[in-house]
């Protein structure tokens, strides 16, 4: 006799997390649009925001806890519901603390505790750089390497799947942890989350944030691995033969942001570098479709999210040709060296005089949306994951 499975989406991230927190979006639009004649499906939330991205009417069970609580998800200790507003109250009557019950699969966006030891559980993996880019700090110094490795161990060891973003990330988990089962990785390649495409007047923005007509931009926050001093570096060097250059920075500060201003200072470029810092997913849509182009030098793969971003919202690019990048862009954009700001200016310069090969690049960029990275595609290649799952379940 069929069963209705039951399964639980776990939304830790906020939007302090960055690309992690815009992939959660994603999954979240993806569980929502799962049959609920075949699934009865509830959300775990740590943060009440998460409640304006669910519809009142989608039949999800919310279930909430405190986000700045240190054990509540690593033990399973929750606590009461925190203080939500009337009017989410009022939408959602079925807000109820999580308890322990016989889920089918519990689904795990991002790194998370529980997910360690459950059995039961799809886990996505989003990069392993601290394996493959160990002299960045952020994935290395205060034992958050040491502190990956023992949570991506027990994944491999007893999660149900595995998610990863590329072929090429399911070859680092496969040559990072051995012995994991290949059969329980599956490649979900990212896609632009659906708030980034509301309507947005971009005049209003243009004139909030004083956009010159023509500029590149980068949107990163400032770690160091996002290489903002090779960008700085490089547009030192095309400011040379192109004095009318501009670029927008966006982003919240971190660990690299000093550096790139005292850069900034030394090249005499406060008039050609603006930084903006955090803005939100409305006006990021306005300067994509403002910009000139975006150039995104990271040295972190396997993919992003930006280049998706820009190809969806008609702006060329160049990246970085480290790890996957190539695959994901394929003829939307151009590729540089990272380490080389010679190279990353000279694709600088390409973006900013050539109109033929920028209307090029928005074309090839609007078609390999449609074609690879679209919602449908998306959620209909996590839907048929979470069936795979449930179903091998079922026959064991």
């Amino acid at each position: 006799m069929y069963r209705t499975k039951k399964i639980k989406l776990f939304l830790k991230a906020n939007d302090e997390h960055g690309g992690i927190y815009q992939y959660s979006q994603s999954l979240l639009d993806a569980f929502i649009s799962l049959p609920s004649d075949k699934y009865s499906k509830s959300i775990v939330i740590s943060n009440i925001k998460w409640l304006r991205l669910i519809p009142p009417d989608a039949g999800i069970a919310i279930e909430h806890i405190y986000r700045n609580h240190p054990k509540s998800f690593a033990e399973g200790r929750y606590n009461p519901l925190g203080i939500i507003s009337r009017k989410l109250r009022k939408c959602f009557k079925n807000i109820k603390v999580p308890e322990e019950d016989d889920c089918d699969l519990r689904i795990y966006p991002n790194i998370n505790t529980v997910s360690d030891s459950i059995t039961n559980a799809l886990v996505c993996v989003h990069d392993l750089m601290h394996r493959y880019e160990q002299n960045f700090p952020e994935v290395s110094e205060r034992a958050i390497y040491e502190q990956r490795e023992i949570h991506y161990r027990k994944v491999c060891d007893y999660a149900s799947g595995i998610i990863v973003d590329s072929e090429l990330g399911k070859i680092h988990l496969v040559e990072s942890y051995l012995g994991v089962n290949k059969d329980k990785i599956f490649v979900l390649p990212y896609i632009s989350r659906k708030s980034l495409f509301d309507e947005v007047n971009v005049d209003i923005v243009k004139k909030k944030y004083s956009l010159p007509d023509k500029f590149l931009f980068y949107p990163a926050k400032f770690w160091t691995h996002k290489n903002h001093v090779g960008l700085i570096n490089a547009i030192a060097i095309v400011k040379k033969r192109n004095s009318d250059v501009q670029l927008i920075l966006t982003g919240e500060k971190s660990n690299s942001y000093d550096e790139a201003m005292r850069l900034i200072e030394y090249y005499g470029l406060r008039e050609s570098i603006k930084c903006i810092g955090k803005i939100s997913d409305l006006e990021l849509n306005a300067v994509y479709k403002l910009a000139r182009g975006m150039i995104m030098p990271s040295f972190f793969g396997p993919t992003n999210l930006p280049p998706l971003e820009a190809m969806a919202l008609g702006c060329p690019c160049a990246v970085s040709n480290v790890y996957g990048m190539a695959a994901q862009i394929g003829n939307a954009g151009l590729l540089f060296d990272p380490k080389s700001p010679a190279e990353i200016a000279s694709k600088i310069e390409m973006l900013w005089r050539d109109d033929i090969m920028c209307k090029k690049m928005i074309e090839n960029g609007l078609l390999r949306t449609k074609k690879y990275f679209t919602r449908d595609i998306f959620n209909s290649n996590f839907q048929r994951i979470v069936e795979k799952l449930l179903e091998t379940d079922e026959n064991n």
